[in-house]
């Protein structure tokens, strides 16, 4: 395969994404009709609640098989996460009636059961978006120096989600201090300490609350570490050891999972995690669509990989214990230098060496 040009312009496509918490209108392109005519799936929105009353039902429940609900945490980690970018809840149909109501109260409750603030969550979030890998703090694989102890130390505690309790502690934090007074830079303006936040700090504090009532401080505490853990992990593997070729690049690189409809429905999509960078304001349940992931490349300027199951995700997800890699050993092994201009069918290429199918018949995860 030929070499990817690093000389290439690539169009500025940087996301406008809002840090003050009221806001994810993040539109990188143009074409904003894209977004009005792509409503959400009322399944995935009732998917979602169920997983949350199965979640919460993991507590009120005593005995051992109790802990096996607690592993519904995922679908709502993945839902809030749709939360965060108002493509949760119908825009079209009898669920779209007060959809802003509903999907605030999804992501301020959704977080509220992983023990942190939607308000502090939402602008956090976006910053990742903003920035990317060319963010400090959000590359916990990346290293400037060659790896020792104590990176490869601190890149385990990250990847175990050590920065989920940072997110969390922020909300307690924000009820006291000013952004300005925090000991750790975070990606939050000093606005956003509205009574909308103090309410949803107050309703952590609640379902916290019950939950240790309910089910226990051990329960709990064994809840935080398997959430932490799904935080960390999950929310890595898309981007470990990438890199970009210049600045649009180094915010969008990220890893896409062709998989079946139960493991989209349990990830809201999210597993096309490029097409989602690229068009965060767009049910990322669609980019299953070979077509509306064509237009990611053509607005991305480049081509992309999509690796075809769930088990090339999982396998991914286990090379994260490979541990911390300095800047030159990350990859652009996500772009796909063929038919990088108009032309060209990228969608499918599997390690850059051979193609794969889109629709399998016999595809369930």
């Amino acid at each position: 395969m030929a070499e990817i040009d690093q000389k290439t312009n690539y169009p500025e496509i940087l996301p406008r994404i809002s840090l003050a918490g009221d806001s994810t209108t993040a539109e990188p392109f143009e074409n904003q009709g894209l977004t009005k005519d792509l409503s959400p799936p009322w399944y995935g929105v009732a998917f979602f609640w169920a997983s949350m009353a199965l979640l919460f039902l993991g507590f009120v429940l005593n005995g051992l098989a109790s802990y096996g609900l607690l592993v519904f945490v995922i679908p709502v980690f993945y839902g809030t996460h749709e939360a965060i970018h108002d493509t949760l809840v119908p825009r079209r149909g009898v669920l779209a009636r007060g959809r802003s109501i509903h999907n605030t109260l999804a992501l301020v409750l959704g977080c509220a059961i992983q023990g942190m603030n939607g308000y502090v969550a939402r602008p956090a979030h976006a910053a990742h978006h903003s920035f990317g890998r060319s963010a400090r703090g959000y590359s916990p694989d990346r290293v400037d120096a060659p790896e020792c102890l104590s990176t490869r130390f601190v890149y385990y505690l990250r990847l175990f989600g050590v920065n989920a309790v940072a997110v969390q502690s922020l909300g307690f934090a924000l009820l006291v201090f000013q952004t300005r007074q925090l000991p750790i830079r975070f990606p939050v303006e000093e606005r956003i300490r509205t009574p909308y936040l103090f309410a949803a700090q107050l309703l952590v504090m609640v379902v916290v609350g019950l939950m240790i009532y309910l089910g226990g401080l051990t329960k709990l505490l064994f809840y935080e570490l398997f959430f932490c853990a799904v935080w960390g992990l999950l929310q890595n593997v898309a981007h470990y050891g990438l890199k970009g070729i210049d600045k649009p690049t180094e915010v969008f690189c990220a890893r896409s999972y062709n998989v079946g409809f139960v493991a989209r429905l349990i990830t809201f999509g999210t597993l096309h995690h490029l097409s989602h960078h690229v068009l965060p304001n767009i049910p990322s349940t669609y980019f299953v669509d070979k077509s509306l992931r064509y237009q990611v490349q053509k607005k991305l300027g480049c081509g992309f990989v999509v690796k075809d199951g769930i088990w090339s995700y999982l396998v991914d997800i286990l090379r994260q214990f490979k541990g911390p890699l300095t800047k030159d050993q990350l990859s652009t092994c996500w772009l796909s230098s063929d038919g990088g201009e108009a032309g060209g069918d990228l969608l499918f290429k599997q390690n850059n060496k051979k193609s794969c199918r889109e629709d399998k018949s016999n595809m369930f995860f």
